[in-house]
Protein backbone atom coordinates (compact mmCIF):
# COMPACT_ATOMS: atom_id res chain seq x y z
CA UNK A 1 0.00 0.00 0.00
CA UNK A 2 1.02 3.64 -0.85
CA UNK A 3 0.40 5.18 2.08
CA UNK A 4 2.21 2.30 4.65
CA UNK A 5 5.10 2.96 2.24
CA UNK A 6 5.18 6.76 2.63
CA UNK A 7 5.03 5.85 6.72
CA UNK A 8 8.17 3.90 6.75
CA UNK A 9 10.05 6.53 4.90
CA UNK A 10 8.90 9.15 6.98
CA UNK A 11 9.97 6.87 9.90
CA UNK A 12 13.44 6.27 8.23
CA UNK A 13 13.72 10.04 7.47
CA UNK A 14 14.22 11.25 11.16
CA UNK A 15 17.46 12.63 12.69
CA UNK A 16 18.96 14.01 15.85
CA UNK A 17 19.93 17.32 14.86
CA UNK A 18 15.93 19.39 14.86
CA UNK A 19 13.26 17.69 16.99
CA UNK A 20 11.71 14.51 16.44
CA UNK A 21 8.24 15.78 16.12
CA UNK A 22 9.09 18.87 14.03
CA UNK A 23 11.05 16.14 11.88
CA UNK A 24 8.25 13.80 10.89
CA UNK A 25 5.93 16.94 10.51
CA UNK A 26 8.37 18.57 7.90
CA UNK A 27 9.22 15.05 6.36
CA UNK A 28 5.01 14.72 6.21
CA UNK A 29 4.57 17.66 4.57
CA UNK A 30 7.16 16.85 2.14
CA UNK A 31 6.13 13.32 1.17
CA UNK A 32 2.48 13.96 1.14
CA UNK A 33 1.95 14.30 -2.38
CA UNK A 34 2.98 10.86 -2.35
CA UNK A 35 -0.25 10.26 -1.36
CA UNK A 36 -3.51 9.52 -3.67
CA UNK A 37 -5.28 12.74 -4.34
CA UNK A 38 -8.31 11.77 -2.31
CA UNK A 39 -6.77 11.54 1.12
CA UNK A 40 -6.04 15.24 2.74
CA UNK A 41 -2.62 15.20 3.19
CA UNK A 42 -2.68 17.89 6.19
CA UNK A 43 -5.33 16.13 7.62
CA UNK A 44 -3.31 12.61 7.81
CA UNK A 45 -0.12 14.71 8.64
CA UNK A 46 -1.77 15.92 11.88
CA UNK A 47 -3.22 12.43 12.52
CA UNK A 48 0.37 10.87 12.42
CA UNK A 49 2.37 13.23 14.27
CA UNK A 50 -0.59 14.65 16.95
CA UNK A 51 0.76 12.02 19.64
CA UNK A 52 4.71 12.57 19.55
CA UNK A 53 5.46 14.53 22.36
CA UNK A 54 7.41 17.75 21.76
CA UNK A 55 10.07 16.63 23.62
CA UNK A 56 10.20 13.01 22.02
CA UNK A 57 13.38 11.38 21.32
CA UNK A 58 13.83 10.02 17.39
CA UNK A 59 12.96 6.50 18.64
CA UNK A 60 10.14 6.80 20.51
CA UNK A 61 9.27 9.14 17.24
CA UNK A 62 9.26 6.27 14.92
CA UNK A 63 7.54 4.29 17.46
CA UNK A 64 4.48 6.28 17.35
CA UNK A 65 4.32 6.57 14.03
CA UNK A 66 4.89 3.19 13.24
CA UNK A 67 2.07 2.68 15.88
CA UNK A 68 -0.48 5.52 14.48
CA UNK A 69 -0.13 4.33 10.95
CA UNK A 70 -2.89 1.66 10.71
CA UNK A 71 -5.16 4.75 12.89
CA UNK A 72 -4.47 6.91 10.23
CA UNK A 73 -5.00 4.79 7.38
CA UNK A 74 -8.16 3.98 8.93
CA UNK A 75 -9.97 7.16 9.62
CA UNK A 76 -8.74 8.79 6.39
CA UNK A 77 -10.87 5.43 4.93
CA UNK A 78 -13.48 6.26 6.72
CA UNK A 79 -13.82 9.30 5.69
CA UNK A 80 -13.79 8.85 1.80
CA UNK A 81 -16.43 6.68 2.46
CA UNK A 82 -18.64 8.49 3.87
CA UNK A 83 -18.11 11.18 1.80
CA UNK A 84 -19.07 9.20 -1.09
CA UNK A 85 -22.90 8.84 -2.31
CA UNK A 86 -24.98 6.30 -1.35
CA UNK A 87 -25.03 3.71 -4.06
CA UNK A 88 -28.54 4.27 -6.28
CA UNK A 89 -31.46 2.13 -5.82
CA UNK A 90 -31.63 -1.45 -8.68
CA UNK A 91 -34.43 0.00 -11.13
CA UNK A 92 -37.51 -1.68 -9.77
CA UNK A 93 -38.01 -5.25 -11.86
CA UNK A 94 -40.98 -4.83 -14.39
Amino acid sequence: MRIGFGIVLLAGALAACTPAKEQAMEECQKQKSALPASVDGDQFCNCLTSKIPEDASVSDAKEILTAEASTCVSEQLQGLLQGQPAPAAPAPAQ
